[in-house]
């Protein structure tokens, strides 16, 4: 029987991905829960939601919210629910089809969403500490391959998040 020794480095590296990524998404959680988001009393979704809402052009649609949440549309009126709540967001009809409703970050949702960032990085910036710019944007580059690769092995579009990474 074969074992793990006989791979090669690349297999024997490869395998350790998906635990690395793992806890990167644990990471991602806990630090919205202790040190961000908890003061707002707002998820990492609704983080990401007032994200993606402070770069768009304009006002998203719903459906687009559920795909960069990559949730179901059901979660995501949940999410823009809780935040409309908070007066960080408002609903806003489209003008081309009332049916649809847009949604649209407001002036005390970008004022919590700077607050915020602020203390995002200053936490990055100390976990970051002892990595190179150069490491920096080589770990950067390399994620943003995989996930275009796995994008495209399983047929799943990451577009609207992959806008935050540009």
């Amino acid at each position: 029987m074969e074992t793990v020794e006989n791979f090669s480095e690349k297999d024997q590296l490869s395998m350790k991905l998906p635990a690395l990524l793992a806890i990167g998404g644990f990471l991602e959680d806990k630090i919205g829960e202790s040190y961000v988001f908890s003061e707002n009393e707002i998820s990492h979704n609704q983080y990401v939601v007032l994200i993606h809402l402070w770069r768009s052009e304009g006002p998203i649609k719903m459906k687009d919210i559920a795909e960069i949440l990559m949730k179901s549309p059901a979660n995501a009126t949940i999410q823009v629910d809780h935040l409309e709540k908070k007066g960080m967001l408002r609903r806003v009809a489209s003008k081309s089809d009332r049916r649809i409703q847009n949604v649209k970050i407001t002036q005390k949702g970008l004022e919590s969403l700077t607050q915020m960032q602020k203390k995002v990085l200053e936490f990055l910036n100390k976990m970051l500490n002892d990595v190179s710019l150069n490491e920096l944007r080589t770990t950067v580059k390399t994620l943003r391959k995989l996930t275009l690769k796995s994008q495209d092995l399983l047929k799943i579009d990451f577009s609207n998040v992959l806008r935050l990474t540009e």
